[in-house]
């Protein structure tokens, strides 16, 4: 066996966002007047 990730997340710059700053972005995308553009933005 080898002892390589092989998941990609480091060589890609894939960031593990933490589940209540997930939470946060998505009701932020419910409230009067928002989008999910200007959310991510």
């Amino acid at each position: 066996m080898s002892d390589v990730d092989t998941s990609g997340d480091e060589r890609r710059g894939n960031k593990r966002w933490p589940e209540a700053l997930k939470r946060e972005i998505v009701a932020a995308t419910y409230l009067p007047g928002a989008s999910v553009s200007m959310v991510a933005r």
